[in-house]
């Protein structure tokens, strides 16, 4: 294909790999968006097998919608030659990770493998395997971490079945006896291949050591997995103990399902937190923010603010909390959201979400500044260090994704501040569908940020505060600015914002913003690197 290429509404603009099915970014011209768009070549249009692979690939992945899988958007076809359109991930592959030996603590990689298990476990859910379990096919985003499966071309449904006889489907490395002795396969297979990725994140090496095809597949079916090497590379008994049982030749005695794994590995993880939380002191005094100017001219005086700061020589890093009675900063409260059908967006179309947690109230700035404090973090421009308890603002979208990081935690997507905010059946507002001034801190209320605590009378279905107005949230999804969006930030960023840099959303308005403006179906485009005194940010995990 000569690029720039259009292929209906698409820009296809750089070419990124591929053998059978060809990978280019693109950009979706009415959605403004980046998309990774995935066509299969004309050899794999003539293959029958792969053509029928490459369908059930678009298939499966258009009916799954969870954090730890990539997205399918959109499927076609161009002149004979089908197309599917998918999230573009920015990052690297797992199996790149391992041999950069770049997976950090113990804790961490526990924390990489739950979020391969909670990927598996809602497509089980769904009476999917995914058959092709692999370090290359799991995703680490840069700069928040999140695992994503990918690749669903040897996905299997129920009652579907693409494999021929006598041909092996799958990669030698990772796969199970019963895939080669002809035997049934089920979710054990996809749990034998978890256990064997995860025995290669633990240990930095693969259980099966044989450099060829032939050796590998004797082992498969005559030796058992040697786990040795855990206890060699220090790897803590309870996430040993998980490969064990996830690599047992025999079914029969394999974990039965990931609803086992999936906690095994949340418990052990909480449990680390818990001997390595430290107790944080932080001691404030109460004072109401009084603010009246736009949200064009605070962000314009955040940027001249940073300028000052910086010639006077002035530490933001060196400020603190005010004297007063110690407090211990409170732990986050989380609600649980439930898993299911709920509507999405202004079209209100039905999608399905894995159950999440979620912050009942925004991240405060004594939460915030004790972070700062623990990871020698400056604090953001214009802290306000003598205002606890409200929510904590001039963040940029790395700022939120950090301290979500710390917590073993992320930035909602779009999806999950959603359903957070509206319920199961698209309401415009957490309290239903009238525009109710009295429930929100938005612009004809008070004028200024509240506590983070307050205004309970507007507190969505699960009872999470302050969804529309007081802070503006970042959410975790990407966007390809308008022409507007770049015209309104040229003159509020320095340099100005440009197409090229990453965009992300903002939603539920804030205190400067009408009620209507706020609804939960509405967001703002804003590059990662802005700030203002009215955006900030809860997490979600």
């Amino acid at each position: 294909m000569r690029l720039p290429a259009v292929i209906g509404k698409y820009r296809i603009e750089e070419y990124l790999g591929g053998g059978m099915a060809e990978v280019y970014r693109a950009e979706d011209s009415v959605l403004g968006r980046r998309v990774a768009f995935k066509q299969l070549s004309p050899a794999g249009v003539a293959d029958e097998a792969v053509r029928a692979r490459f369908l059930e690939e678009a298939r499966v992945g258009g009916q799954l919608s969870h954090d730890n899988i990539v997205r399918t958007f959109d499927y076609g076809d161009d002149h004979g030659q089908p197309f599917i359109v998918m999230e573009l991930l920015e990052g690297k592959s797992l199996a790149t990770r391992i041999k950069a030996g770049d997976l950090g603590d113990f804790r961490e990689r526990a924390r990489i493998a739950l979020e391969i298990a909670r990927a598996l476990q809602y497509l089980h859910a769904r009476q999917i395997l995914h058959r092709a379990i692999k370090p290359d096919n799991v995703h680490i985003e840069a700069v928040t971490g999140r695992v994503r499966l990918i690749d669903f071309g040897i996905a299997k449904s129920q009652g579907m079945n693409l494999t021929q006889a006598g041909f092996v489907v799958g990669t030698p490395f990772y796969m199970a006896p019963e895939q080669l002795m002809g035997t049934p396969i089920g979710p054990a297979t996809d749990i034998y291949a978890f256990g064997l990725v995860f025995f290669e994140v633990l240990t930095g090496r693969r259980a099966r050591p044989a450099d060829t095809v032939e050796r590998v597949l004797q082992q498969i079916i005559n030796d058992p997995v040697d786990c040795g090497p855990l206890a060699e590379c220090g790897v803590p008994e309870p996430l040993a103990a998980i490969v064990r049982d996830a690599t047992q030749s025999d079914t029969s005695r394999r974990t039965a399902d990931f609803g086992v794994i999936v906690p095994q590995l949340e418990n052990w993880i909480e449990s680390q937190k818990a001997a390595t939380a430290p107790t944080v002191i932080l001691r404030p005094t109460a004072r109401r923010l009084q603010l009246s100017h736009t949200l064009m001219a605070g962000a314009v005086a955040a940027v001249v603010c940073g300028l000052v700061v910086g010639l006077l020589g002035v530490s933001v890093a060196r400020a603190r909390l005010p004297q007063g009675r110690a407090m211990v900063m409170p732990v986050d409260e989380m609600a649980a959201i439930p898993g299911g059908v709920f509507e999405f967006e202004q079209d209100r179309r039905k999608m399905n979400l894995a159950a999440f947690q979620i912050d009942r109230r925004e991240v405060t700035n004594e939460q915030f500044a004790a972070f700062c404090r623990l990871k020698h973090r400056a604090l953001p421009n214009g802290f306000h260090e003598d205002w606890p308890g409200q929510p904590v603002t001039g963040v940029t979208i790395d700022d939120a994704r950090a301290y979500c990081f710390a917590q073993s935690k992320h930035l909602p997507t779009e999806m999950q501040w959603e359903r957070a905010a509206r319920g199961t059946t698209g309401a415009r507002f957490p309290w239903g569908n009238d525009s109710d001034e009295s429930r929100a801190n938005c612009e004809r209320g008070r004028g200024h940020l509240v506590s983070a605590d307050s205004m309970k009378s507007g507190a969505s279905p699960e009872g999470v505060l302050h969804m529309i107005g007081n802070a503006a949230e970042w959410v975790d999804q990407p966007l390809q600015p308008s022409l507007l969006a770049l015209e309104k930030f040229a003159n509020i960023l320095k340099p100005p914002a440009t197409d090229g840099e990453p965009w992300y959303m903002i939603k539920g308005g804030s205190f400067r913003r009408s009620v209507a403006q706020s609804a939960a179906d509405l967001w703002l485009p804003a590059p990662g690197r802005y700030t203002a005194d009215d955006v900030g940010f809860r997490c979600a995990k």
